[in-house]
């Protein structure tokens, strides 16, 4: 179910000063900036900054996409597998997208095609 690792996603106060920092730290410009957030690409993967909302003061503050084929199948069968609904699947972009929050705390990031 699981292919890669695909994206990290960072939740930060300040995009500008973290899209500076992380620029100046991997010798590169993001290859999306928005005021909201910036990706930039890493190899194979990206590192997405993303505006910190008011519940990511302490918590959740990195989220690990992983990969996978079919986001709504992997989706459905995590939920089969005991984990929590967190963010359903969605299209962000040029992506679908969702959230599960394991047994044991976690978020699980699922990140695909859009079909």
């Amino acid at each position: 179910m699981l292919k890669e690792l695909k994206r990290v996603v960072y939740q930060v106060e300040d995009v500008a000063a973290a899209k500076e920092w992380y620029g100046r730290m991997l010798g590169s410009e993001p290859a999306f900036d928005s005021p909201l957030g910036a990706i930039f690409r890493v190899s194979e993967n990206s590192l997405s900054l993303a505006k910190a909302g008011e519940a990511a003061a302490g918590e959740d503050r990195v989220t690990v996409y992983w990969e996978v084929d079919d986001v709504d199948q992997a989706f459905a069968r995590l939920i089969e597998l005991g984990a929590q609904a967190k963010m359903p699947p969605a299209n962000v972009l040029t992506l679908r997208v969702a959230q599960v929050t394991d047994p044991f705390g976690n978020t699980l990031g699922l990140s695909g095609g859009i079909p």
